[in-house]
């Protein structure tokens, strides 16, 4: 293979990688959408929560699962799920902006290569 042809194929793999990635945040800012109305719910949650906890403190919890405090348990572990997926949601945007970047360089950097060896072998012949 010639080195010229090597340059063309790490510039095509750099742009594949970069259109990946882009599809890849996209996607991610989706998903952050979704856990954003999530977080949303759940700090704004309405009556139904308040008239349960009311309803299980009058019966001591005789009825609840979990005893009285059922509904401020179910809050809590809705809230450390919502932090555990936000943890993740940035830990997966990170990673593709960083892909998204060496993406970019490799495409521009092969590309970029590739123009320098066809003045080179032009201007040879």
């Amino acid at each position: 293979m010639k080195n010229i042809q090597i340059a063309y194929m790490i510039a095509a793999f750099g742009i594949a990688m970069f259109v990946y990635q882009v599809h890849q945040i996209s996607g991610l800012n989706e998903e952050a959408a979704v856990w954003r109305s999530q977080a949303d719910a759940l700090s704004n949650p309405g009556a139904g929560p308040f008239v349960r906890s009311f309803f299980d403190g009058l019966t001591f919890g005789a009825f609840a699962d979990e005893g009285i405090f059922t509904e401020g348990k179910k809050m809590e572990r809705a809230g450390n799920q919502l932090e555990a997926t936000r943890a993740s949601l940035l830990s997966r945007y990170e990673s593709a902006v960083t892909f998204r970047n060496w993406g970019l360089m490799l495409g521009l950097g092969g590309g970029f290569v590739a123009y320098i060896l066809r003045k080179k072998t032009a201007s040879a012949a």
